[in-house]
């Protein structure tokens, strides 16, 4: 098992959750992944995002 702790919100998951998410959103040709840039820092850091949050950035970015 691998647990997470959502950047967002804070609550804790496993990586299992957040794949059969992901999976199913694959079948309809989408996949969201965030990262934050920062400059001049030329680090970039992938955000983790709970199953829950990561419906709502999917409802944001379609509904935009």
């Amino acid at each position: 098992m691998n647990a997470k702790q959502c950047d967002r919100c804070k609550k804790l998951y496993t990586y299992e959750q957040l794949n059969d998410l992901i999976l199913k959103e694959a079948n309809n040709n989408k996949f969201y992944k965030i990262e934050v840039e920062r400059i001049p820092d030329i680090y970039s850091n992938k955000l983790d995002l709970c199953p829950d949050c990561y419906k709502e950035l999917i409802k944001f970015i379609e509904n935009s």
